[in-house]
């Protein structure tokens, strides 16, 4: 079993919207205009530091205005209020950059063994500061205090690199975005740790795959077929799981 990141996370919110998205291959026929808007910010962000853009904002614009009209959108925003908000954040991306210092990688994929099945995952940046950071972007309305502390997310990337410190860039996604650092702090996993994601990892593959009600549900995107609302199953479609490994050469750090 592969565990990464991302699949951590969604199953520990959650092991029956985790089945439905990663096992079932569910995804909902209408997308949300604050997931599509977080990953073509950060699709453009990774591109223009690895210098596969020179024009961020027009290469932002180009994928937005493809799909603009059909997005959900919550009361009081539409397609051009958040294209405006984007550009602002772009417009800050530069010059923030400068701020974090040398940039070591960007977007490299890394794996490692675990005791039980195979750790990937891609951190966004690993920059030269105290012996070297790995730095992942939060696209957030808000930012959560302590979130570097505690979130499994970037002691995963610990282990990945051997890096041995960690923080989180949050982009506060307001009508005045702005950009800041979190704390940098300690991301070396403990062996505890290390067993937890190894034996998380037969649960994705075995189950059991229970609903678990919580603060997150209002944010998912199963919520209408969890709470077995008339005509959901509409809603949703078929598709084939991707592996966005596949293919791609893991670089290892630990033999």
């Amino acid at each position: 079993m592969i565990i990464t990141p991302s699949m951590l996370k969604h199953h520990a919110q959650c092991p029956f919207s985790f089945k439905l998205k990663y096992i079932d291959g569910l995804v909902p026929t209408v997308k949300k205009s604050s997931e599509v808007l977080g990953n073509y910010l950060h699709l453009t962000i990774q591109k223009f530091l690895k210098n596969e853009i020179q024009n961020p904002e027009g290469y932002f614009v180009s994928l937005w205005d493809e799909v603009k009209e059909f997005l959900v959108y919550p009361e009081g925003e539409d397609g051009e209020k958040l294209k405006e908000i984007a550009l602002k954040i772009l417009g800050q991306i530069p010059e923030f950059v400068k701020t974090l210092g040398e940039i070591v990688e960007v977007e490299q994929p890394y794996e490692a063994d675990l005791p039980v099945g195979l750790l990937r995952g891609t951190p966004d940046l690993i920059v030269v500061q105290n012996g070297g950071v790995v730095l992942d972007w939060k696209i957030t309305r808000s930012v959560i205090e302590g979130k570097e502390r505690i979130d499994p997310q970037l002691r995963m990337y610990g282990y990945l690199t051997g890096v041995p410190r960690g923080g989180y860039i949050y982009i506060k996604r307001t009508k005045n975005p702005t950009i800041e650092l979190s704390p940098i702090v300690d991301i070396t996993p403990r062996e505890e740790e290390i067993m937890l994601w190894a034996e998380q990892s037969v649960l994705m593959e075995e189950g059991p795959f229970y609903k678990n009600v919580s603060f997150f549900c209002q944010m998912c995107e199963y919520l209408p077929l969890c709470c077995g609302e008339e005509g959901a199953e509409d809603l949703y479609e078929k598709a084939p799981v991707v592996d966005r490994y596949a293919g791609v050469e893991c670089k290892r750090v630990r033999v």
